[in-house]
This record gives structure tokens, C-alpha cells and sequence, in this order.
């Protein structure tokens, strides 16, 4: 007789019989195992550092997966939030929410600002403008959500301190696009008093905006931050 191992799933979900059948008739059996743990709270220097950034100057938070880095960002625009500054956090938008909207009517205000945000996230093309915004793609959605952010900050009074937040910040972007609009946009942010605190595991961004360095690490339960000197923008 064959004896065939009998191959095994590990879920964190409830075992129900249900889940037990649909398994079965995989060829699965389903073995409990504990969930995650919670994710740990950033170092409280690391928070110190990300908020304690002067207008117009940057951070870039980089590290390996599971180190915190988005944790870190969600902690600091709380903050941030709570001490009644004005924030953006970058998002491509939905498709659903561009509907059949070219990109320049996304944009509210004056037809040539909003055509010099769109510049800076080298959106500001005739096609690109023509073309219903929910057909460009990935890489242009991103950048088009940075324009929107950037947008948005632009509008909010001066007085107010202005932060531009963004996780994976172009790591949907090709190399040498990423560099551009890395160096487009710390010029923006930096001439508009605004800091950027960007997260990612790639730390070239960090040169090109000119930003400090954040380094997380993570070793089983202890979490540790170390920041780098202020680094110089690059080509």
C-alpha cells in the first residue's frame, strides 16, 4: 500500500468544521498555531527624532522588513496630528475615486499651480493631462497621489507646520525616475518650509532627498533606532 504524507496548513483562524471539510478535500490538514505577536512601539528616541526635525528638512526611515518602520510613521503623524500640524500622507488614489477625471480636474485652485505641482511629480504633460486619470499607470497613480499631497499642503495656511508622510515612499518607481522625483520634490518641500518623513528599505531615497537617516532594526522582541548623519543630495 502507498502511504502518502499528508500535507499541512498553519493558520491562525478559528478551526471550524467547516474549515476542517474544505481542507479535506485539498488534500489539507489544518494545524492551530498562535497569531503574532502585537506589533512593539517604536524606540521613544526614534519618535523624538522624526519629530523634532526643523521646517523644510527630511528623514528617511529605512530598515528590513518587520522592524517598524510603518509603525514608526503611524506614531509620528499621530503626534503630529495631535499637536495640530498639518499632515499628508501619500496614497495612489483608487480607481473608483478618479471615475473619468482627467488629471488636472483632481486638482482644485488656480489652473497654473496646480500645473506646477504636477511638474514636480513630472505629471505635467500634454497626453497625461488629456487622458482620464484611472488609465495611467502604477508608477503614475503614485506620483499623481504625490502631487495630490503636495497639493493639499500647499493650500494650508503657513502658519501651520506642514509635514508630507509617505510609506514605501517610490518604491513603486524605476531608478532613475525615483531620483528625479526624489530631488523635485526635496526642492519643493525645502523652499515651502515642509518636511518629508519617508519610510522604505531602499536607502538611496535618503541621498537624493537629502534627508537624515533612520536605521530600525529588529531582533526578536527588542526593537533598537539609530540615526545618521545628515545625508548630501546626490546625483
Amino acid at each position: 500500500m502507498n502511504h502518502h504524507s499528508l500535507r499541512i496548513c498553519d493558520t491562525h483562524a478559528a478551526i471550524s468544521r467547516r474549515l476542517l471539510e474544505a481542507c479535506a478535500m485539498l488534500g489539507l490538514g489544518v494545524r492551530p498555531v498562535e497569531p503574532p505577536p502585537l506589533p512593539l512601539p517604536p524606540p521613544p528616541h526614534a519618535l523624538e527624532a522624526a519629530l523634532a526635525l526643523a521646517p523644510g528638512a527630511h528623514l528617511h526611515i529605512s530598515g528590513e522588513s518587520a522592524s517598524g518602520k510603518s509603525s514608526l510613521l503611524l506614531a509620528a503623524e499621530r503626534a503630529l496630528h495631535l499637536a495640530g500640524h498639518a499632515t499628508q500622507r501619500v496614497a495612489s488614489p483608487s480607481l473608483r475615486s478618479l471615475g473619468r477625471r482627467s488629471v488636472i480636474d483632481l486638482f482644485d485652485g488656480p489652473v497654473d499651480l496646480a500645473m506646477a505641482t504636477l511638474a514636480c511629480a513630472g505629471l505635467a504633460e500634454g497626453p497625461l493631462l488629456a487622458s482620464p486619470a484611472r488609465l495611467l499607470s502604477e508608477g503614475q497613480r503614485w506620483r499623481l497621489g504625490l502631487a495630490l499631497a503636495m497639493h493639499r499642503l500647499a493650500a494650508a495656511p503657513p502658519s501651520q507646520r506642514r509635514w508630507l508622510l509617505a510609506d514605501e515612499f517610490v518604491a513603486s518607481l524605476d531608478a532613475r525616475t525615483a531620483r528625479w522625483v526624489c530631488h523635485a520634490t526635496s526642492r519643493w518641500a525645502s523652499r515651502e518650509g515642509i518636511s518629508i518623513i519617508a519610510c522604505g528599505t531602499w536607502d538611496a531615497p535618503a541621498r537624493w532627498l537629502a534627508a537624515r537617516r533612520l536605521v530600525l532594526h529588529a531582533r526578536g522582541s527588542r526593537r533598537s533606532a539609530h540615526l545618521l548623519p545628515h545625508a548630501t543630495a546626490c546625483a
